[in-house]
C-alpha cells in the first residue's frame, strides 16, 4: 500500500479520496475541492497543454448539467433553479478535472477507485450499524436496524450500495483475480456485508433491480469461471429474505396503506393538509407518476423549467385532489419523468442520447465497471431521481466520467 501511494501523484490521491467520500455528503465537498486544486496545479505545471484540449466526448459527459442549465432560461423560479443547478455542478467539475487523465494513469488506479468506493460504503454501513446497536440497547426495538431507522437517506443509499456490489462483482469477473485465500475471504466478506445492508435498508425497487442486475451480469459473464459469484450472492440474499424480519416492506402496502375516504378527498381543499394522515409510499409514488405525465402532456416540448418543476407538481397535486402528495411535495421518483417535467420531450431525447453514448462505449471498450454503472443508471432511474438528488448526483457524475469519458478511451 505504501509503495502504491508513493507511485501516484496528487491528482490520483485526490481521485481515490473522492471515490471514498462521495457517499459522505459532509466530507465530499472538501475532497472535491482538493481534486480541483490538484488538477489546477497539474495544469499549471504541465508544459504541453495540448492534452487538455476538449473533445466532442466532453459535450456528451456534461449532458445532465447542460439540461439543468438550459432549463434555467425559461424558468420563473430562478432561485430554486439555481439551487438545482448547484446540485448538478459535479457533472461539470468531474469532467473538467478527470477528462485529461491519460490511459496509463487510469489503468494504474482503476481497481483502487472501485476499492475505495466500496470501502466508503462499508464504512458508512458500519457507522449506521454501530448507531443502530446503540439505539437498540436503549429501546430494545428491532426496527432500529431496518429501513429509515438505519439510514435517513434510505433509497439513495440503497442505490449506491447496489452499484457498489455489482461493481465489485464486475471487477472480479473482469480481472479473474483474488487467488489468495485471505483476499477471497475479504472479497466475499465485503459482498455479504453490503448485501445484508441492502436488505436491511428494504428499498423494494432497489432489491428488485439488484436481482435483475445479478441475472443480467451472470448471463453476460456466462463464459467466465467466476460467474458463480452472482449465484452465491443471489442465494445468500434469497436465504435472508425467507426470514419474516426481512420481508416487512414487501407487505407494507396491504397492511399500512391509509387510503383517504371519498368525502375526505372531496373536502380536502377545506382541510389543513399538514395535519392529515397520509397514504403509503407506493400510493404516493403512483400519484407522482400520474401527475408527472400530466405535466409533460401540458408542457410537451421543453417542460416547465429547472426551477418550476416542484411548484408545478404541488399545483397539479392540489388540482387533482392529491393532498398527501401536496403535503409531502412528492418528487416524480422517476429520472425519465423528472427530466420530462423540467425539459420536456426534447430533454428526454437528449438524455436518451446520453445513455446511447454510454452503451456504445460499453460495446466498444468493455471497461471494468461500465456494465454495472449502466444497469444501475437505467434500471434505478425508473424508481428514483438518481441524477438530480444531492446525495447521489456526485456518485453518478464521478463514475460516468471516470468509466466512460476519461482521455484516450
Amino acid at each position: 500500500m505504501k509503495s502504491f501511494m508513493r507511485s501516484i501523484g496528487l491528482v490520483e490521491i485526490a481521485i481515490l479520496l473522492n471515490a471514498a467520500s462521495i457517499v459522505f455528503m459532509h466530507v465530499f465537498p472538501f475532497t472535491l475541492l482538493l481534486l480541483v486544486v490538484a488538477s489546477i496545479r497539474e495544469w499549471w505545471m504541465e508544459k504541453d497543454k495540448k492534452q487538455y484540449a476538449f473533445h466532442k466526448d466532453f459535450g456528451y459527459v456534461i449532458i445532465p448539467f447542460f439540461l439543468t442549465f438550459v432549463g434555467l432560461i425559461y424558468t420563473t423560479n430562478f432561485k430554486q433553479g439555481m439551487g438545482d443547478l448547484g446540485r448538478m455542478l459535479p457533472y461539470l467539475v468531474f469532467p473538467l478535472t478527470l477528462y485529461s487523465i491519460r490511459k496509463n494513469r487510469w489503468k494504474h488506479i482503476q481497481g483502487s477507485v472501485i476499492a475505495f468506493f466500496v470501502s466508503g460504503l462499508v464504512l458508512r454501513f458500519g457507522i449506521d450499524l454501530y448507531k443502530a446497536c446503540f439505539r437498540y440497547l436503549k429501546s430494545d426495538n428491532i426496527s432500529d436496524f431496518f429501513y429509515a431507522y438505519l439510514d435517513s437517506d434510505t433509497n439513495i443509499f440503497s442505490v449506491l450500495t447496489l452499484l457498489g456490489i455489482i461493481l465489485f462483482l464486475d471487477w472480479r469477473n473482469k480481472r479473474d483475480a483474488l487467488d489468495a485465500k485471505m483476499k477471497l475471504v475479504l472479497y466475499y466478506g465485503v459482498l455479504f456485508f453490503l448485501s445484508l445492508g441492502l436488505l436491511l435498508l428494504q428499498s423494494r425497487i432497489v432489491i428488485v433491480c439488484f436481482y435483475a442486475a445479478l441475472a443480467l451480469q451472470f448471463f453476460y459473464y456466462w463464459k467466465r469461471k467466476n460467474k458463480i459469484d452472482f449465484v452465491i450472492i443471489g442465494a445468500f440474499t434469497s436465504f435472508l429474505l425467507l426470514f419474516p424480519v426481512f420481508q416487512g416492506r414487501f407487505h407494507v402496502v396491504a397492511k399500512e396503506t391509509n387510503q383517504l375516504g371519498k368525502n375526505e378527498i372531496m373536502n380536502s381543499s377545506a382541510k389543513d393538509t399538514l395535519s392529515m394522515s397520509c397514504m403509503s409510499s407506493t400510493s404516493l409514488r403512483l400519484n407522482a407518476v400520474k401527475t408527472s405525465i400530466l405535466i409533460v402532456q401540458d408542457h410537451p416540448f421543453f417542460g416547465v423549467g429547472t426551477g418550476d418543476w416542484r411548484d408545478e407538481m404541488v399545483t397539479k397535486y392540489t388540482t387533482q385532489n392529491m393532498p398527501c402528495n401536496a403535503k409531502e411535495q412528492t418528487a416524480p421518483h422517476n429520472q425519465y419523468l423528472r427530466i420530462g417535467v423540467k425539459n420536456g420531450f426534447v430533454g428526454i431525447l437528449v438524455y436518451f442520447l446520453f445513455i446511447f453514448i454510454l452503451i456504445k462505449k460499453l460495446v466498444n471498450e468493455q471497461r471494468v465497471g461500465q456494465l454495472p454503472f449502466l444497469l444501475t443508471l437505467v434500471m434505478c432511474g425508473f424508481g428514483y431521481d438518481i441524477l438530480d438528488v444531492g446525495s447521489s448526483a456526485p456518485v453518478f457524475a464521478f463514475f460516468s466520467t471516470w468509466l466512460f469519458f476519461t482521455k484516450e478511451t
